[in-house]
């Protein structure tokens, strides 16, 4: 399935009309099953439905590394993963949160799975100088974005540069594609950094702390929870990292004046 459709429209320009063409971002319905029972159903932008279910199952708890899958079968609309040990009790039986996420998105741990979350690693050092790099090949790097305007892109970088990456329309689901991607390599992440154009808000600062991330960059803001998050569960997150200028809002001694 494309990520991106072709449309008509009407463009409106200094009183004068016209027929033109434009490309938007493909949205489309992925239901996600555990063991062959539904769990959720989320609105994406295709591809990388089981690299998007495999980080959403991880964010929520329900694996935490690719040796709790047995398999993982379906396409762009329906992903069932199967677990290695079954899932204890009733799928239905978690409390689900609305959250911040572009839609609406759904959590069934936040927030009462955060009392079982401990403290992130040391992971690395970075210079300010690395971040500006990395932020500059991450923003550079996606067509989609380039050719809609409408999606919100997330990558994994370490100091060779970046490891996974993917867009979506939803900053959440972009953030779960390259947690998934990670979990299928087996490439470890506690020794990587989040690259965000969105907003970090608490859940995708509390995916981060699941993921055992150190840093977190953001063109974007982050909201005061997630300040709050970071601080506790130590991680260094950094906002509005535009060029050679960038907030350290938590745990700047990771961030080193080049």
């Amino acid at each position: 399935m494309d990520d991106r459709k072709r449309i008509t429209l009407v463009r409106l320009d200094r009183g004068r009309r016209e027929d033109a063409e434009d490309v938007v971002a493909v949205e489309e319905p992925l239901t996600i099953k555990i063991d062959g029972a539904e769990l959720v159903t989320l609105l994406y932008t295709p591809p990388l439905a089981k690299e998007l279910a495999l980080g959403y199952l991880a964010s929520e708890g329900y694996i935490t590394s690719i040796r709790d899958i047995s398999a993982v079968t379906g396409g762009d609309s329906e992903v069932d993963v199967r677990l290695a040990a079954p899932v204890t009790g009733s799928l239905g039986d978690r409390v689900r949160v609305l959250t911040s996420g572009c839609g609406g998105g759904i959590t069934f741990t936040y927030p009462k799975g955060l009392k079982a979350l401990g403290k992130v690693g040391p992971g690395f050092g970075i210079t300010a100088e690395e971040v500006s790099r990395l932020m500059s090949e991450f923003r550079t790097g996606s067509e989609l974005f380039e050719a809609t305007g409408g999606v919100h892109s997330a990558a994994i970088a370490g100091m060779g540069g970046i490891v996974a990456s993917a867009d979506d329309i939803g900053r959440h689901n972009a953030v779960d594609k390259v947690f998934g991607v990670c979990l299928k390599k087996g490439t470890p992440t506690s020794d990587k950094a989040l690259l965000t154009t969105g907003r970090v808000s608490s859940e995708v600062l509390v995916k981060c702390v699941k993921r055992g991330l150190p840093v977190i960059v953001s063109r974007g803001a982050p909201t005061s929870l997630a300040v709050e998050l970071a601080e506790r569960f130590g991680i260094t997150l950094i906002g509005f990292a535009r060029g050679r200028r960038m907030n350290v809002y938590t745990h700047p001694e990771r961030v080193s004046i080049d």
